[in-house]
């Protein structure tokens, strides 16, 4: 009985690693390629203020030229987010095999098989709602967009130089529509 609770400890302790792992791969990727950091933060009334800033001095700076350093950027940019959703994919695959294996273990008790079908669920629902997401922002003409989910907070990363108020509020509505989650637990990172 012991040993059973120690493995399933051990197997919720390695999924919680990967998912810790993923946000901050996400946290730490917040840095553009021209060394700006963007965020958004909530104003308290349900709308989205987008800042951009460099080397953390608070001074606002958008580098206009940005993406038309020719085609050495643009591969970057590419592989940046075909990698990104590699990654992703692939831990979420591993998070899939770990719970696989607490549901398919017949020492597993009732309680900790039904967390393992829940988080295996939530994890699927996500995967469905972010490839959604993702084929929706393209639809409206995104470029590349790369979107994670998790509990209460979600990253859009998308390719645009120039991101206006308009298209934070396109892609927030595509975003909170289809996810349900409120607009400030929503933050857009542009990336060029």
């Amino acid at each position: 009985m012991f040993s059973i609770k120690r493995k399933t400890i051990i197997m919720a302790s390695l999924v919680v690693l990967l998912v810790v792992a993923g946000y901050l791969n996400v946290r730490f990727s917040d840095k553009t390629g021209d060394g700006t950091q963007a965020s958004n933060t909530g104003t308290g009334n349900g709308g989205i203020v987008l800042s951009q800033t460099k080397d953390g001095d608070g001074s606002a700076s958008v580098n206009a030229n940005a993406g038309e350093s020719g085609g050495d950027a643009a591969s970057v940019s590419a592989n940046y987010y075909a990698n990104f959703k590699t990654e992703r994919e692939t831990s979420r695959n591993q998070q899939i095999e770990y719970l696989d294996g607490i549901i398919a273990d017949s020492n597993t008790d009732a309680e900790t098989l039904k967390q393992a079908q829940n988080q295996k669920l939530t994890l699927t629902q996500s995967m469905e709602k972010e490839v959604t997401v993702e084929g929706l922002l393209k639809a409206k003409g995104f470029e590349d967009v790369v979107v994670t989910i998790h509990e209460g907070s979600i990253n859009v990363v998308v390719k645009d130089g120039d991101l206006t108020d308009a298209k934070v509020a396109q892609i927030l509505d595509i975003v909170c529509r289809e996810t349900k989650e409120a607009p400030e637990n929503v933050k857009i990172i542009p990336k060029t």
